[in-house]
């Protein structure tokens, strides 16, 4: 028996077009979504590894962390924020935690989009000094019915303020950062309740943590159900009359279910103090951590009154 000729034939190679299902924009909201749930998988992952800010009391992780953030509030030195960032990227480097995704998550996102947004803040407009550069010169200027100054320049003084106010966003999200990959938030919300926070405010913050990967995995599975049933080209109109249904459903089952989340934690023993399996104990290695946090302390001191 011979098989027949035309089934000894090569298939023919066929070129497909890809065309626009109208579906692309439920597998982008997908991928957002599912990435907020990694990162918090990812920080909770870290959380359990042994590093150099790991090894520490949650405690004193919380402390440090507050320590550097007044110091990035007050200082008025250029030097000081300087060396408050190279003391984060030392301690995230010791720490384990990876440099690349840290200058992509916090340097390359939120900083440079402020320092974009205050660039008119440097202008003679709104704060005065000595001038860098001019955007112009004895022109007759104005918008609408604002009177422009006849020479509008930027300013030594007003390019200092953007640059720093640039550095303490950034060395406030470095230090956050740091602490969150860090530290469980379970360790982080005790730690706040044993530094005499009010019960309240830490119960706010935990379910406020909480209630946002819960509504993000109810996203998630609401969008892959519209995916699942998707087919063909939709319309624009019709994507956004999904998300805007979606929006309102998520806003009432939000509200719907506080009040069942709230029950169930009054039922399982809640009483709003935060509890931790783990008992903080302070060690010898705590104290001399302290002791060079304070070191550090007084080296941005002589930097502030020098600089």
């Amino acid at each position: 028996m011979q098989v027949p000729e035309w089934m000894l034939k090569p298939e023919p190679v066929r070129k497909w077009h890809k065309k626009n299902s109208g579906s692309h924009f439920i597998r982008k909201t997908m991928r957002e979504i599912s990435s907020i749930l990694q990162n918090e998988i990812l920080s909770e992952r870290f959380a359990r590894q042994g590093n150099l800010f790991k090894n520490l009391d949650p405690r004193v992780r919380l402390l440090t962390t507050l320590i550097f953030l007044v110091w990035s509030g007050l200082t008025q030195s250029p030097f000081t924020l300087i060396l408050l960032v190279f003391t984060a990227v030392i301690l995230i480097k010791f720490s384990g935690l990876n440099l690349k995704a840290f200058f992509i998550r916090i340097w390359l996102f939120i900083p440079p989009i402020v320092f974009v947004l205050s660039i008119p803040a440097a202008t003679n407009l709104f704060i005065q000094g000595n001038p860098v550069f001019f955007v112009y010169k004895n022109v007759d200027a104005g918008f609408w019915f604002i009177a422009l100054p006849r020479n509008l320049y930027f300013t030594f003084e007003g390019l200092k303020a953007i640059v720093m106010v640039t550095l303490r966003i950034g060395i406030s999200l470095s230090y956050a950062y740091l602490l969150i990959m860090t530290t469980g938030w379970t360790h982080v919300a005790h730690s706040l309740y044993v530094l005499k926070v009010p019960s309240f405010i830490i119960s706010l913050l935990h379910l406020t943590y909480r209630y946002i990967f819960l509504l993000s995995r109810i996203a998630l599975e609401i969008m892959e159900s519209a995916f699942l049933r998707t087919i063909g080209k939709v319309r624009n109109k019709k994507k956004r009359s999904f998300l805007a249904s979606r929006i309102s459903f998520l806003f009432i089952k939000s509200s719907y279910m506080s009040n069942e989340i709230y029950d169930a934690m009054v039922c399982r023993g809640y009483s709003g103090k935060p509890v931790t399996l783990i008992k903080f104990k302070f060690s010898l290695k705590d104290l001399f951590w302290l002791v060079n946090v304070a070191g550090i302390s007084v080296i941005l001191l002589i930097g502030e009154i020098l600089f």
